[in-house]
């Protein structure tokens, strides 16, 4: 089987190189072209000569006046003409960008005698011509102006994506070539989920530089170039994903270039404390041509680092208000006996109200970002070397922390405590070499050889050996059940001496100041330990070649082999704990296309064809409906714990079938018509594929558990087949409308599959295919989504002072399940069905699906005063070079399921709707120069007005603070003041308003129950971040 897998590699790779013989496509650059012509006669000139200044690029013109140059980096440029008789033109402002093409014609004038050069400045298309799909293009230039911090920030505003930072699986983290899903499933991940266009998490595929990267990176403004969102269809050219998220980085260039920035929240005098959260971000870049070099080695650099003691704050001023019957109400009691109010005055729950303020507790993130490129060209080649590392550290904030009582001292004698200190931390690197060759002016080869890392890690911090800052990882407590290269092992020989805690979990009890025992007892945020590691060594080799005027033929192989692993321990203070501990395996992805785009005056068409293959290197199961079957060992054992360092023998005893490779086809196809001068229809269609997530969950089960979760390693591809039509019209001078519908149809998503466990129970099997439903075949991976956006855009143009866009997305999400998750819970919250009695079954139709978001409004106003602009004070104009940008979303409420008392759903699956929410950012800029060194000063607002969103409710009660618990009936109470309990129970004397008389009746001890849940029951993490401010001063040389 092995021997079959390199046969198909060895072919797939002959093929190619086939294919990419004098045909690919080279990274983050676009096209310019154009025409050059005598301006007097109107006749093409032959044999001009024009060149990218700073780039060492150019061509010349053909006797038609035409000339191309291909791969040129995304930004802008000068571009100059130059022939003998002709006067030099220089055009400034070319706007390239990624995978478009863009067109400078040049008129030029005879000369008879030396006349000075004429320079025009370039005006931006208003309509991309040759745009076939819907694509929303970010620059550097207008982050720069946004109230965004990080490249996800952008994201989160952009039209057609549905941001979600509650319902789960909030986020699909890949590693190696393993999409592996992240079970959090309240707010409190600082990774969410963007679900674009009804498709999940896991099928939106980033990239960077158009490299392909294992998920989101929280990347500084100034390391973007520009961000690429194409939400319809795209190039055969991208893959593994039905959208994609491309970020292109700076390109050095001949000009030496620096910049330093910072931004904070700690201004005191400035900005009230009420808004200090701790936060300093600072980012300094550099880059240039080296010296002695002739221009030959340019080098760019940038460092960030951002640091915050509350990565995602919540409540506000109206907080002592909002739960002035809880908290903050029996703080300020005066009858709390002493060691009450000492013990209030140690833990300070939520930090609480210190200048009506609130810093949640076990929140605070550290990340940095370092990123280099380096471009040497000599002869017809480039070559690049670039990289970056990338760290982020955060806390997870559990409300059940807020009420134990831990001394920060005495971690020893504690280890309650440790469990409710959990935190993720996540590590990206990659290094990339990469050769470009010019073979001739109209084709250029590029090859690319890079390796990757990544890892990520959720468990229960080690308060007492680690430190939390910067450069400083966290250390997590450890199990003995980890292997050795897991961040919680430690060797058996240090057990006893090691200074690390263990990773456990004893009850005790919790004095709680309104003498409520045992009602906040919990297991923390999380009760898994959870890593995964993986890396990537992937070879790219792509070919451009520009045929002739009309056609651009393009074409590539990529070959990715990863390694990748994970220990996962679930209850690991318990007797019989939850192993999930797999790999190394070693999967391989490989992935080859062929396009060809052809462009003529009135059309653009853009046909592709791409091939997608992926071995995972696993086994499964002959019968997926009875795992381990046949499989029994000699001695008559079975695998009982899904411990592979104890089954090592058994690890692939259980799975007698290895998984075929898969590989699959997938067309593409767009069309781009302009009907007039001012108006652009573009059509797209193709299908896009996904790689299946969770092939290796549970891959050594514990067959006598039910109700658990097996991954399958034999699913197929994730298929989406789209469809787009799009309309662009220029409505007047830089001002135009886009409107686009869309439908989307998805099969094979991955779900969950009911199958017996051995003690005669039900466990759970990752599954895709049709299954039988009500006596017909149902594909239990279907869904499908359609929808309509309009975007109204306005340019500044070269004298204007105000940019924008205003746009509205419609969606229609429908799905048999939401996702694997979805699945799952409602096998599990539903196992019966409440009228027969017997098994539920998959529902037949598709739903209303979880992501479901209908309406959303956005918008992005920008307003930039001038030089000399406004009144005149002191002989200064202190308005000038100032702007003002205001980012606007308003959402629609996310559907939810009603549910009674005893769990069971009411009315249809996702029959109910949480609130709309609103929000509105804010940034004030003024640019100034101190000796000669241009400099802005600026503010930034997060949540303008204050605005109490909610983000999540309580399914049985569609309330955010009252989760519809019946209380218990309260018992008579012997507690007198002589009980050694009545230290934290003496409070509920008098708690109803009655005298104190040194005993607690049912009625106090009633209310002491119902006052404690109220608080218990309102989750801050329920209800969005207050207002944010900081201020931040940039410097650019």
């Amino acid at each position: 089987m092995q021997r079959q897998r390199y046969v198909w590699l060895a072919g797939l790779v002959v093929s190619l190189m086939v294919l990419v013989a004098g045909t690919a496509h080279a990274v983050t650059a676009g096209k310019i072209i154009g025409k050059i012509t005598d301006a007097q006669t109107n006749e093409p000139v032959l044999g001009a000569a024009v060149t990218v200044e700073g780039l060492r690029m150019g061509a010349t013109t053909d006797a038609d006046g035409r000339y191309f140059i291909l791969n040129v980096p995304a930004g802008r440029y000068t571009l100059k003409v130059q022939m003998i008789g002709y006067a030099p033109v220089t055009q400034l402002d070319v706007l390239v960008n990624n995978d478009l093409t863009t067109r400078a014609d040049f008129r030029l004038r005879y000369q008879a005698v030396e006349v000075g050069e004429v320079t025009v400045v370039a005006e931006r298309p208003l309509i991309e011509k040759t745009l076939t799909g819907t694509r929303r293009t970010t620059l550097r230039e207008q982050l720069e102006l946004m109230p965004v911090i990080t490249s996800d920030d952008i994201y989160r505003a952009a039209p057609g994506i549905v941001f979600d930072p509650i319902g789960g699986p909030v986020q699909q983290v890949t590693d190696g070539t393993i999409r592996v899903e992240d079970e959090t499933r309240s707010g409190n991940t600082a990774n969410p989920g963007y679900y674009i266009r009804g498709s999940r998490p896991g099928e939106v595929n980033y990239y960077l530089d158009n490299f392909p990267v294992s998920n989101v990176l929280a990347l500084p403004g100034k390391a973007i170039e520009e961000t690429n969102l194409l939400t319809g269809g795209f190039s055969a050219q991208y893959g593994n994903g039905t959208s994609i998220i491309n970020t292109v980085t700076p390109t050095p260039g001949a000009a030496y270039t620096a910049s330093l920035n910072w931004e904070s929240d700690l201004l005191p005098g400035l900005v009230s404390d009420r808004y200090n959260y701790g936060t300093n971000v600072v980012t300094a870049t550099i880059g240039g041509a080296v010296p002695g070099t002739n221009n030959r080695l340019r080098v760019w650099v940038l460092g960030d680092g951002n640091m915050t003691d509350d990565w995602d704050p919540r409540l506000s001023t109206q907080d002592a208000n909002f739960i002035e019957d809880g908290i903050y109400e029996f703080t300020q009691r005066a009858n709390m006996v002493d060691t009450l109010r000492t013990f209030w005055a140690t833990l300070k729950p939520w930090d609480v109200f210190e200048g009506d303020r609130l810093i949640l507790p076990s929140h605070k993130q550290d990340m940095y970002t370092f990123m280099g490129k380096a471009i040497y060209n000599v002869g017809g080649f480039q070559f690049t070397l670039s990289g970056f590392s990338w760290r982020r550290q955060y806390q997870r904030f559990s409300p059940n922390g807020l009420f134990m009582d831990w001394d920060k001292n005495n971690f020893r004698n504690m280890p309650y405590a440790t469990t409710m200190q959990q935190a993720t931390l996540l590590h990206r690197n990659l290094v990339a070499f990469g050769v470009r060759w010019a073979l001739s002016p109209r084709t250029i080869v590029d090859a690319k050889l890079s390796f990757s890392t990544s890892a990520t890690t959720t468990g229960s911090l080690d308060l007492k050996s680690g430190s939390f800052g910067l450069f400083n990882d966290f250390d997590y407590s450890w199990h003995e059940y980890a292997p050795s290269w897991s961040p919680f092992y430690v060797d058996p020989a240090d057990w006893a001496t090691t200074n690390r805690a263990k990773y456990t979990q004893q009850r005790r009890e919790v004095y709680y100041p309104l003498g409520v025992t045992n009602l906040f007892f919990t297991s923390g945020n999380s009760r898994s330990a959870n890593a995964v590691a993986g890396n990537n060594v992937t070879g790219q080799l792509h070919a451009t070649s520009q045929i002739n005027n009309n056609h651009e033929l393009s074409g590539g192989v990529e070959i990715t082999r990863s390694m990748t692993k994970q220990d996962r321990l679930s209850d690991p203070w318990s007797g019989t704990p939850f192993f999930d501990q797999w790999g190394p395996f070693n999967p391989i992805y490989g992935a080859a296309f062929l396009q060809d785009k052809i462009e003529y005056e009135g059309l653009t068409v853009t046909a592709g064809l791409r091939m997608d293959y992926y071995d995972p290197d696993a086994y499964v199961w002959s019968d997926p409906l009875k795992p381990g079957a046949g499989s029994i060992m000699p001695d008559g054992s079975i695998n009982v714990n899904g411990r592979p360092d104890v089954n090592a023998d058994k690890v692939n005893a259980f799975r007698d079938k290895r998984v075929d490779p898969k590989m699959t086809l997938s067309p593409r196809l767009g069309i781009s018509h302009p009907v007039s001068d001012v108006g652009l229809v573009y059509f797209n269609y193709g299908h896009f594929v996904t790689q299946p997530a969770n092939p290796y969950e549970s891959y050594v089960p514990d067959l006598n558990r039910s109700n658990s979760r097996l991954g399958n390693p034999d699913l197929p591809f994730m298929r989406t087949i789209s469809y787009e039509i799009g309309y662009s019209h220029e409505l007047v001078t830089n001002t135009k409308l886009d409107v686009v519908l869309y439908r989307r149809d998805i099969r094979n998503t991955n779900t969950y599959q009911r199958i017996p466990a051995m003690n005669g129970a039900y466990t759970y099997a990752m599954a895709s295919a049709t299954t039988v439903v009500n006596g017909r075949e149902v594909n239990i991976g279907y869904g499908n989504s359609k929808g309509l956006e309009l975007i109204l855009t306005r340019y500044r143009g070269a004298e204007g002072m105000f940019s924008g866009w205003l746009s509205y997305s419609y969606l229609k999400a429908e799905a048999i399940y939401s996702d694997a998750n979805d699945a799952y819970e409602r096998f599990s919250r539903s196992a019966l069905d409440p009228e027969t009695g017997e098994l539920a079954y998959p529902p037949d139709v598709p739903g209303i699906a979880d992501y479901d978001r209908t309406h959303s409004f956005k918008a992005n106003f920008d307003i930039r005063f001038r030089q000399g602009f406004g009144p005149q004070v002191a002989g200064m104009f202190p308005l000038q070079n100032m702007g003002i940008n205001i980012l606007e979303v308003i959402n629609s409420g996310l559907p939810y399921t009603r549910i009674n008392m005893s769990g069971k759903p009411v009315g249809i699956n996702n029959g109910f709707r949480k609130p709309w929410t609103y929000e509105t950012d804010l940034m004030l800029n003024k640019q100034l120069r101190l000796a000669n060194v241009p400099v802005t000063l600026y503010a930034k607002v997060e949540n303008l007005f204050d605005t109490r969103n909610v983000l999540n409710i309580y399914e049985r009660t569609g309330n955010p603070i009252d989760d519809g618990r019946i209380m218990p009936q309260a018992q008579p109470n012997s507690v007198t003041p002589a009980s050694p309990t009545w230290v934290y129970e003496g409070v509920k004397d008098g708690i109803d308003g009655s005298t104190p008389d040194g005993r607690i009746s049912i009625a106090e001890d009633e209310t002491a129950y119902r006052k404690a849940w109220s608080i218990y029951a309102r989750d801050p993490l329920f209800f969005s971040n207050p207002r944010i401010i900081r201020i931040g001063v940039g410097m650019s040389f």
